[in-house]
């Protein structure tokens, strides 16, 4: 049985045992950080294929705050990630 890693461990984690503890998880949703480290694509790329809508994605804001969080689909980071050419 694998074990929980939790949110303080993760900056223990290197980016490839990051990558593998992630993808073992299979979330629903991933912040955009661990959507880099998964896919190894860069910020900016993950930003243009949420513009392009080549992958789903959700933003979460609290009542009053400024700043909020976005969520990518992990299944169509995966999706994403088989339809990109070799």
């Amino acid at each position: 049985m694998q074990e929980r890693v939790h949110s303080k461990q993760w900056a223990n984690l290197g980016s490839a045992q990051t990558r593998d503890v992630i993808q073992a998880m299979q979330p629903k949703w991933l912040r955009v950080p661990a959507a880099c480290r998964v896919s190894g694509l860069s910020r900016q790329m993950i930003f243009r294929h949420i513009k392009d809508k080549s992958l789903l994605s959700k933003h979460y804001m609290q009542p009053g705050k400024k700043k909020g969080i976005r969520f990518v689909s992990f299944d169509s980071l995966m999706a994403l990630m088989e339809g990109l050419p070799e």
